[in-house]
C-alpha cells in the first residue's frame, strides 16, 4: 500500500506539472544554460534620416532554442530553463525605467512556451538632431536545483543564472522641420488668411448696404405729402 500512495503523490505531481507548477521531481539538469537571446531592431532604422517628430521603437527578442527542453519521461511536455524578466532602452545615453516582460519562470513546464516577443513604443520629445538608442534585455537562466530523489525529500532550491542581451546601438537622425509640417503650416496661414479677407468684405458689403437702407428711409420720411385739392363738384 506505501508503494501505491507514493506512486499516486508522484503522478498527481507531474500533472500539476502541466499546468505550470515548478518542477519538483524530475532528473537536474547539469551546468549553466549559455545561449543568449537575440534583440532585433526593426525601427529605427541605422542611420536613417527622419522628418517626423514622432519616432517608433520596433523590435523582437528571440529566446534561443537551448532554453527549452524535452521533459524527461514525457518527451511532449517541452521544459522552460530560461524566463525573460524585464527590458530597458537607452536613448543618447539616458536609461529609460524598466519595462516587466511576462513569461514563463524558470525550471516549470507551462502549456506553452512563448519563441518570440514583440515590443512597440513612441519615442517622443526628441529634439532636432541626431540620436542614438540600444535596447537591454534581462533574464534568468536554470543551472540546478528544484528536484528532489523521490516524493517524500524537500525540493532542492532552483539557481539560476543572470543573462543580458543588447541590441546594436542604432544611430538616426531627426529633421528641423518636415516638409509636410511646412506645407501644412502654409496651408494653414493661406486659410487663416482668406478667412480674415472674407470675413471683412462681408462686414463691409453689411454696413453699406445697411448705411444705403438708412438713406432711403430718412428720405421718405423728410418728404412732405402732397395732397390733391378737393374737387368742387357744386354746378
Amino acid at each position: 500500500m506505501a508503494f501505491t500512495k507514493t506512486k499516486t503523490v508522484c503522478l498527481t505531481l507531474i500533472g500539476l506539472l502541466a499546468l505550470g507548477i515548478p518542477l519538483a521531481n524530475l532528473t537536474t539538469v547539469t551546468g549553466t544554460v549559455s545561449a543568449v537571446p537575440i534583440v532585433s531592431v526593426d525601427s529605427p532604422i541605422q542611420n536613417h534620416m527622419y522628418e517626423a517628430r514622432e519616432v517608433w521603437l520596433n523590435f523582437t527578442i528571440i529566446r534561443p532554442d537551448s532554453w527549452t527542453e524535452p521533459t524527461i519521461g514525457n518527451p511532449i511536455l517541452p521544459r522552460n530553463l530560461g524566463k525573460f524578466t524585464h527590458l530597458t532602452c537607452i536613448v543618447d545615453g539616458i536609461k529609460s525605467e524598466n519595462v516587466t516582460v511576462d513569461d514563463n519562470d524558470v525550471h516549470t513546464i507551462p502549456l506553452s512556451i512563448k519563441k518570440t516577443f514583440n515590443f512597440s513604443f513612441p519615442l517622443t520629445d526628441l529634439s532636432t538632431g541626431e540620436h542614438s538608442i540600444q535596447v537591454i534585455v534581462y533574464g534568468e537562466v536554470y543551472v540546478s536545483g528544484g528536484t528532489h530523489k523521490n516524493c517524500d525529500d524537500p525540493v532542492s532550491p532552483i539557481v539560476t543564472s543572470p543573462v543580458i542581451a543588447n541590441s546594436s546601438i542604432i544611430n538616426f537622425t531627426l529633421g528641423s522641420s518636415t516638409k509636410s509640417s511646412s506645407g501644412q503650416n502654409q496651408a494653414t496661414s493661406a486659410d487663416n488668411l482668406i478667412g480674415i479677407i472674407s470675413g471683412v468684405v462681408i462686414s463691409i458689403s453689411i454696413l453699406m448696404a445697411l448705411t444705403i437702407y438708412l438713406k432711403k428711409h430718412k428720405r421718405t420720411k423728410d418728404t412732405p405729402l402732397i395732397r390733391s385739392p378737393p374737387v368742387d363738384n357744386t354746378i
